[in-house]
Order: C-alpha cells, then structure tokens, then sequence
C-alpha cells in the first residue's frame, strides 16, 4: 500500500489483455535488457528469490530431521521477526554506503551465511549453529528488492524504461517464488537437505557474481533529512486501530499471517510425517500455494472493484480458512495440494483488497505510517505463528491444528465482515466516471481496482468559452481529463491541436516535473475532470505498464510537438 500510492503486491495483478499496448512494453523491455546493468540486476534478482525460497524450504527439512517441529518453528522465528529490524537498518546505510555496495556485500553476506550452512548440515554440525547460520542468511533477504527500486533509477535513462525495469522485476519475482519451490522439491527427491541448501546457497553466489561489477555513477537525495520511523509506525498502528473496530484491519492481518508462521511449520510436519511422502513432498506443497496466488492475481486483477475492497479482503481471508478446515477431518498430499493452491487464490485476493483499501482511508500524512505498521505486524505474525506451531501441533495434532487454523480464518472475517462492507458503503462511489478513464492510454493498463479507485479521486471542473484553462511556463499541479466540449493547444502562440470528450492533458509537467509545455483555451463551454498531481503520479508510476505507456506517450507528444524556436 506506498495519497494514493499504490503498494507492491505481493503477487502481482497479470496484465490486462492490452494493456501491453501494441508491445509498447516490450519493445521497452528489450531496451533496457540492452543495458548490461539492468541485466545483472534483475537476473540477480531472480537469483535471490530462488535461492532463499528453495533455502528456506531445504532448511525446514533440515530443522524437522534434527528436532522436529519445535526446531523447525525456532528456524521460523530466527529468520523473520529479525528482519524487520535488518533490512529498515541496511537501508539507512544507503545514505552513507553506496547502494550498489551495499547490494553486493549484502547478497554476498547471505551467500556466505547459507553455504556455510550447508557445509555445516554435511559435516554434521550442531544443529543449532547450522539454524543460525541459515537464518542470518534469510535475515538480509529483505535487503534486496528495496535496494533493486533504489539503484534502477540510476541505471536507465528515461520513465519508460524505468516502467521495463519494474515489469521485469515482477516477473524475476514471481518465476523466482515458483522456480525456488520445485527445485527445491527436485533437490530433496535426489539428495540430502544439506545439498539443496548448498545449491540454494550457490544461485545466491551467481546473484553475487552478477551483481558484483555494477557500478553507479551518481547519487540521490543523501541530503534530505529522514522522518523517525519508529514514531511513523507508532501513528499508524494507532490509525489501524481506528478500521473496522474493535482494531479489524490489524487483527485479520494479525491472523492471516500468524497462519502462514504456524503452515511454515505444519506443512513439514504433514509432508513428513502425516502423508510420508518424502522430503521433496514439502516444496511441491509451497509450489501449490505460490501457483494459486498466480491464478489469484489475474482473478483479482480482473474482478476486484474499489467498491467492494473491504468485501475482497475479508473473502480472501476466508480463502485461507476454508480450505484448510476442509482439509483437516481427513488429509492427504492430493488434497492438501489443492486446499494450498485455494490459499493461494485467497492470499492475492486479499492482498489485492486490503493493499487497494488503505490509499482509500488514510491521507498521505497518515499513510507512511500505515504501511509500517502493517509491514510490523506481518513479521510479528509470522514470527509468532512459527513460534507457536510446534506447541499446537503437539497439543492438537496435525489434522487439529488444521481444523483450528481453518475455523480461525473462518469466524474471524465472518465476525468482521459487517464492518468491512459498512466500510465499503460509505466509501465514494466511483459511478460512470471508471469507463472514461479506461478510455484513457496512459490509464487503460491498470488494474480495474485502482482505476475504481481514480474515479473517487476527480475532481469536476467548468470552464466557459474562451477561458485559459492551462497556461504555457506556469507550474502543473494536475492532470484533465475532457468530459465534454473542446478546446485548442498552443505552444508558443502556435495553434497545434484541437482537444475534445475523452482526451487528457497535463500529464508532460507532471511526469516530467517541467513547466507547463503548452497553453490550453476552451473553444466551447468545458467540462473536466481534475486529478491531483500526487494522485496521479502514484497511480501511473505505481504500475510498470502504465509507466511505459505514459512516458512513451509524453515522448510522442513532444515529438509531434516540437517547441518552437523564438
């Protein structure tokens, strides 16, 4: 969730047939494959992915043989509740370290950690020194795609390419979270957790390697002061709080991830000893989630309306716990596959609905602080579920702790679920304005939530006959969209084009952060639709394909409308 800034998702809506705009997109992905650092950086990243998931899936294995489930939630602990310290701190650095420094030591570090991990799993180590080797390793793993968004900006020449970049590191991403698992499966069919740890720990050296000769030539913003995170997340946990109370956004997410810490644990235990179907048996079951969430993604891309984001948080979240109270009277591998993949499903819907609810309720000052909070209590979920899962599964037993895991996830939401569509009632409606937008290049790649979400945001303008609407050389503060009448484009006092229902303008100076390049006159009476420069701005540099297609726009522009020589 990063005033309308739209967040990461963690899985990634696909793109919307046509939103690659006549291969817009991927004539600029070619561009900047071109360039050798952009290269590195994203098959390093890859790298990365790949070899923490299957690491950490070899390293549960590992933990299950040698201690069984309580160890396997301490490995848990160890490499989560950590990193919410690590990674905010080696960014800090970036004001002091270069960044790409920082990347490569970093990766390294982890490289280091995790390979001698493995050697200590081969030579038959203590188990303890080998879990906290390992877990320094996943320590850093947060390090690396906030210092990826830091350095790309750098390393490219143009919005456009930034936009490639970004597509192309969520599909590094997303391959990455499939490959991890199945190779991890893969490796524990054939060999010893120890040796599925070290290959996991050698693509995190080839990420080094790649890594490694990419060097920056310039720098940003180490001058500016930084806010006190601390007091952000302070502010925001208490304006979570304020959410479908009593605290509904932080309990649902509370729980939504204490299951995903108390799973990281459950699976090894059902792979190995409730199904016995083998080592490998545990990464094919995180392939089944990871699957699931892909499919989810494209779902919720295409049917999650701003409307109806509350209502999509809490269905997601019931995706969580049906499934698994389903599962639970009578498990087996096939059908743990499948309740996994519906998880999956789930986790993108609710990530899709929660990630799009926030922009809608917090203002920009509040938001930063939200985004940290929830980021808090992820790691604090996890972290916690991992810690609790070996003492509910000797309690309960395997087939309870599914059964109450499930329930949770079922009676939770349902008790919140007035709330959340109270929440969805008096949110603004987005009405018929969401086609116009549609109709609009720069904006048609987006995902239909945020477009929703754009229509709540315009604000309506009137203009009459001959009034300046947009002057040469002034400041751009937003973006118009023309709902009806016309008007002409001059550029220093030469007439270029004429502007009428459906079309835009503004966007040059706001993505630019230029001058206004042309005037605007209202031939006719004029009725618009305004949108804030930092609306704006979030939405279309928020989303790589729409970037691409915007900055490929404003290039077109300036093209076809060259200034004019005094």
């Amino acid at each position: 969730m990063e005033l309308l800034a739209f967040p990461r998702i963690r899985h990634k809506p696909a793109v919307r047939a046509g939103g690659l705009a006549g291969g817009r997109t991927l004539g600029a992905v070619r561009d900047v494959l071109a360039i050798p650092e952009v290269r590195r950086l994203e098959l390093g990243w890859a790298g990365s992915v790949v070899g923490e998931t299957a690491g950490a899936i070899a390293m549960a294995v590992y933990a299950f043989d040698h201690g069984g489930a309580a160890l396997v939630g301490i490995y848990g602990v160890a490499r989560t509740l950590p990193a919410a310290v690590v990674a905010p701190v080696v960014m800090g650095l970036a004001d002091r370290v270069r960044r790409e420094v920082l990347l490569r030591l970093a990766t390294a570090v982890r490289a280091v950690l995790l390979g001698a991990a493995a050697a200590g799993a081969a030579v038959h180590a203590p188990a303890a020194a080998v879990i906290a080797l390992a877990a320094g390793s996943s320590m850093l793993a947060g390090t690396y795609r906030p210092l990826l968004v830091a350095i790309l900006p750098w390393v490219v020449s143009s919005p456009a390419g930034l936009g490639a970049v970004n597509v192309l590191a969520s599909s590094m991403e997303n391959s990455g979270g499939l490959v991890g698992p199945v190779a991890a499966a893969a490796l524990l069919v054939a060999a010893s957790p120890a040796l599925a740890v070290g290959v996991a720990a050698v693509f995190l050296a080839a990420s080094t390697m790649l890594v490694w000769p990419v060097r920056l030539y310039r720098h940003s913003d180490s001058g500016q002061a930084k806010a006190n995170p601390v007091g952000n997340v302070v502010r925001g946990l208490a304006a979570m709080t304020k959410v479908a109370p009593p605290a509904g956004m932080s309990v649902l997410l509370f729980a939504q991830t204490f299951v995903r810490g108390v799973l990281s644990v459950l699976l090894v235990v059902l792979a190995l000893r409730v199904f016995r179907a083998g080592e490998s048996a545990v990464g094919w079951l995180y392939a089944a989630m990871g699957a699931g969430g892909l499919v989810g993604a494209m779902i919720a891309a295409k049917v999650v309306r701003a409307s109806r984001l509350g209502r999509a948080f809490v269905v997601g979240l019931l995706l969580w716990g049906l499934p698994l109270a389903l599962l639970a009277p009578k498990p087996t591998l096939a059908g743990c596959l499948v309740a996994l993949a519906v998880v999956g499903v789930g986790n993108a819907i609710q990530d899709v609905g929660g990630g799009t609810l926030s922009p809608r309720l917090f203002q920009a000052g509040a938001l930063e602080g939200v985004l940290g909070a929830e980021e808090l209590i992820v790691f604090a979920g996890n972290g916690a579920g991992a810690a609790a899962a070996a003492a509910l599964i000797s309690l309960a037993g395997p087939r309870g702790t599914l059964a109450g895991l499930g329930a949770a996830m079922i009676v939770l939401p349902a008790v919140y679920a007035w709330r959340f569509i109270q929440i969805d009632r008096t949110l603004p409606d987005s009405g018929p304005r969401t086609g116009l937008i549609r109709g609009v290049p720069v904006f048609e790649p987006l995902p239909l939530a945020v477009v929703d979400l754009l229509a709540t945001r315009l604000s309506p303008r009137e203009y009459p006959a001959g009034a300046v609407v947009m002057r040469e050389g002034e400041p751009g503060d937003d973006y118009e969209l023309i709902v009806a009448g016309a008007a002409d484009v001059t550029v220093r006092g030469t007439a270029r084009r004429v502007l009428s229902a459906g079309d835009g303008f503004g966007e040059i100076a706001l993505l630019r952060d230029v001058p206004r390049t042309a005037t605007i006159t209202a031939t006719e009476p004029l009725h618009t639709l305004a949108l804030a420069r930092e609306d704006f701005l979030a939405a279309v540099t928020g989303h790589a394909t729409s970037a691409a297609s915007a900055a490929e726009l404003v290039s077109n522009t300036l093209h076809s409308d060259p200034p004019v020589s005094d």
